[in-house]
């Protein structure tokens, strides 16, 4: 019988097709799958006893912004030790190319601190010498990069606030050409930050027939989340008692003021930008957190930041958002669930809401609670603790 390299023994096998799991060892050649067979089957020169534990592929992550931090430490361990073996990267307009040299500064400075460590040189300009880039150092896992729309308009035109004019467009064009042939995977688009805010609908599409050509795809940040709170202060603006606060300079803020304005809808207040140390202040004078996204299958895994804040200061919360978010609030009773993107139930919850102070401060003792008890610090670290010593033991145990 041949003695693979590593097999990896009784199992819970999952294909990745979508098919039940199934018992049986895996065997490991050079680095490779060569063979899956019955339980007690396969002969290892190492072998690792899963009792039960389960295979699977490596997991495919859709949507990182791993595109600076994988240069810094290429063996992604954050990634890896998850069993993520794939990152799409370039989502939300921004890749870390094409880069124009007369606007390196502002792509530097849109990056954040990440684009300052020494193992982020910016010595690539086009598509072509960022992924050369990545390639010559060497990386732990599979990277899908998207060309960012927001780093093409950057590179051609900075951070105006203008459509471009045609040989602007133009030049556009001919850098998402040259990523879709340098390796890029499509056009991504961050439609709610600048610069991509300031594009219109005809220069997207524009770019969309470029990738079309090479057959690529086409993911958005698109724009439309924060009108569903606009409506929803329309729909309550003759209750004197209830006012609406936004915070922040978003992509389309000017817009949405403007639009306010018009529509006559006094009871809705803009906050600029704010340090993040005084954001509990302001948390602190509402008597309600609203947390919305836009209705959408990619968002039933996010948990938004502001969400354990919030139930840390004992903010009730009317949480817009399937998914895990929605799961976490109705499971601590912190807050009212409604469907995303349905300004009536948000008025309606919200009218509901200040006419109940005895509701509102329960479901904020009860979010205080729960973080208490299942997200504070030393929970945390026990459960870490836990994994750890479970990891350990496992491995005494193989290698017995």
């Amino acid at each position: 019988m041949i003695a693979f390299d590593v097999v990896l023994a009784d199992g819970r096998i999952l294909d990745g097709c979508g098919n039940p799991w199934f018992s049986g060892d895996l065997a490991i050649q050079r680095g490779r799958i060569v063979e899956i067979a019955p339980t007690g089957t396969l002969r290892g020169r190492k072998v690792i006893y899963l009792d039960g534990r389960y295979v699977a592929p490596g997991f495919i992550d859709i949507h990182t912004h791993s595109d600076l931090s994988v240069l810094v430490n290429r063996r992604a361990e954050s990634a890896v030790r998850q069993g993520v073996t794939t990152h799409v990267i370039g989502n939300c307009g921004m890749s870390p190319a094409p880069v124009d040299e007369a606007h390196l500064a502002e792509m530097r400075c849109y990056w954040g601190r990440i684009s300052d460590q020494p193992e982020v040189t910016w010595d690539w300009r086009t598509f072509h010498q960022y992924l050369q880039n990545l390639q010559k150092g060497g990386i732990a896992i599979n990277l899908a990069s998207l060309a960012g729309h927001a780093a093409l308009r950057m590179a051609v035109m900075g951070l105006d606030d203008r459509n471009p004019t045609p040989s602007e467009l133009e030049k556009m064009k001919a850098l998402l050409t040259e990523a879709m042939e340098a390796g890029a995977f499509g056009l991504s688009t961050g439609l709610v930050y600048p610069p991509g805010c300031f594009a219109g609908t005809e220069e997207i599409i524009a770019l969309c027939h470029v990738v079309s050509n090479y057959h690529g795809l086409y993911a958005s940040h698109v724009r439309g989340e924060r009108e569903t709170i606009l409506e929803a202060a329309e729909r309550c603006r003759d209750d004197e008692r209830i006012r609406f606060l936004i915070m922040g300079d978003g992509a389309r803020r000017q817009e949405l003021e403007e639009s306010a304005r018009q529509r006559g809808i006094s009871n809705l207040v803009f906050k600029d930008v704010v340090p993040h140390e005084e954001i509990p202040s302001y948390l602190a004078s509402m008597d309600l957190s609203i947390i919305h996204l836009r209705p959408d299958p990619v968002f039933r895994t996010a948990i938004p930041s502001k969400t354990f804040e919030c139930m840390a200061m004992g903010l009730p919360i009317l949480m817009g958002v399937e998914g895990n978010a929605a799961r976490i609030v109705e499971e601590s009773g912190s807050g009212i669930c409604i469907p995303p993107g349905d300004p009536d139930a948000m008025a309606r919850e919200t009218r509901r809401l200040s006419e109940r102070p005895d509701e509102l401060r329960e479901l904020g003792r009860r979010g205080m609670a729960a973080v208490r008890e299942r997200y504070g610090r030393p929970v945390l670290a026990m459960r870490e603790l836990a994994s750890i010593e479970s990891a350990i033991e496992a491995y005494r145990r193989d290698r017995r």
